[in-house]
C-alpha cells in the first residue's frame, strides 16, 4: 500500500494517495515508503505546516542510520523552506542530510545539492558547509556521464562551486553520448545543465533559453515531482531575472492553478510589478505574506515581500 500511495500521488490522485499511505502506516508504523508518501501529498497540497508536524514527529524516532533517513529529512527541510523558515531547514541540512555529517553516499547528492542550491536562489542564503564538499559525490558524473537525475544535480553542484574542469567534463561526457544518439542527453540533460551553467553565471536570458523548452521533458531527467522543481524554479528565476514577464506569468498561472503558495505569489507579484500591473501586485504580496506569516524574521523573501508591499502602497 505504501508503493502504491506513491504511484497514486505521482499522477495527481492526492486524497488516495493519503488514504492508502495512511492506512499502511496503521499496519505498520515504522514503514518508511509510507511516510514518504504522506510528505509527499502534503508538499504537493501545500500542507506544509501539517506535513512539519507530522514527518517532524515520525522521524523523531526513525533511526539515523536507515536508508531513507537523509531523504525524509530533506523533505522536512523543504517543509520548513515552504514556509520561509530558512534557520530550520539549515539547521535540517547541518544535522541530517549534509553529506560530511550524515553519509557520503550518491543518494546523498540530489538532496544536497538541491536543497542547498533552492536557498541559494531564492534568497542568495548558503549554508556555512562548502559546496565544494559535494564535488566528491558529483565526481563520478564528470568521469562517466550516464544517469540524467544524478548528472543534473552534479551540475548543481559543479556550478555552485565553480568547478569549470569537472562541469566541462561532464558536457564532453553527455556531448559523447548524444552524438552517439542518445535522445535524453541531447534534448534534456545537455540543455538542462548548460542552463543551470548559464544562470550560476549569470546570463539569465541565455538560462531562459536553454531551458524553457526542457521543461516539458523534466519528466526524462527522473525522480519525483518534488525533485524536479528545483529546476522549474531556477526556469522561473532566469525568466524573473531576464524580466520575461510574460513567460513566468504563465508558468505561475499554471503551478497557481493547482496549489497555491507563498513562494509562487511572491514570484507572481514580481513578474506583475515588472509588467506594470501594480493593484494586481499589492493583492499578490498580500497573500504571500499571508502565508509566510510564520516565517523568520530575517528571511530574504519575506523582506523583500515588505520592502515591495511599502514601495506600492505608497
Amino acid at each position: 500500500m505504501g508503493q502504491f500511495a506513491w504511484a497514486n500521488h505521482e499522477v495527481g490522485l492526492m486524497e488516495e494517495g493519503l488514504n492508502l499511505a495512511e492506512r499502511s502506516l496503521d499496519l505498520k508504523p515504522t514503514n518508511a515508503v509510507a511516510a514518504h508518501s504522506v510528505g509527499h501529498v502534503f508538499f504537493e497540497t501545500n500542507r506544509n505546516e501539517e506535513g512539519a508536524a507530522f514527518l517532524g514527529s515520525w522521524l523523531d524516532d526513525y533511526d539515523r542510520r536507515a536508508t531513507y533517513r537523509v531523504h525524509l529529512s530533506w523533505h522536512q527541510a523543504l517543509f520548513e523552506l515552504a514556509m520561509g523558515r530558512y534557520n530550520q531547514a539549515l539547521a535540517w541540512y547541518q544535522t541530517d542530510i549534509r553529506p560530511s555529517v550524515q553519509e557520503k553516499k550518491y543518494a546523498s547528492l540530489a538532496d544536497s545539492a538541491s536543497l542547498i542550491w533552492r536557498m541559494h536562489i531564492y534568497g542568495d542564503v548558503v549554508p556555512c558547509a562548502p559546496w565544494e564538499e559535494l564535488i566528491e559525490l558529483a565526481a563520478p558524473a564528470a568521469a562517466h556521464p550516464g544517469p540524467p537525475f544524478r548528472d543534473a544535480h552534479a551540475a548543481l553542484a559543479f556550478t555552485a562551486a565553480g568547478d569549470d574542469a569537472s562541469f566541462a567534463k561532464l558536457v564532453d561526457g553527455l556531448q559523447a553520448m548524444a552524438d552517439k544518439g542518445d535522445s535524453c542527453a541531447k534534448e534534456a540533460t545537455l540543455p538542462l545543465i548548460m542552463g543551470v551553467r548559464a544562470f550560476g553565471n549569470g546570463d539569465y536570458i541565455e538560462a531562459a533559453r536553454l531551458m524553457g523548452p526542457v521543461h516539458h521533458q523534466l519528466t526524462r531527467i527522473g525522480g519525483s515531482h518534488a525533485q524536479r522543481q528545483v529546476f522549474e524554479d531556477t526556469l522561473l528565476e532566469a525568466y524573473l531575472r531576464a524580466e520575461q514577464f510574460d513567460q513566468a506569468t504563465a508558468l505561475l498561472r499554471k503551478r497557481l492553478g493547482r496549489r497555491e503558495t507563498p513562494r509562487d505569489t511572491y514570484w507572481l507579484a514580481r513578474a506583475q510589478v515588472g509588467s506594470g500591473h501594480a493593484a494586481a501586485a499589492q493583492l499578490s504580496l498580500k497573500q504571500a505574506k499571508a502565508g509566510w506569516e510564520r516565517a523568520d524574521a530575517d528571511t530574504p523573501e519575506f523582506t523583500e515581500v515588505t520592502r515591495m508591499s511599502e514601495i506600492l502602497d505608497k
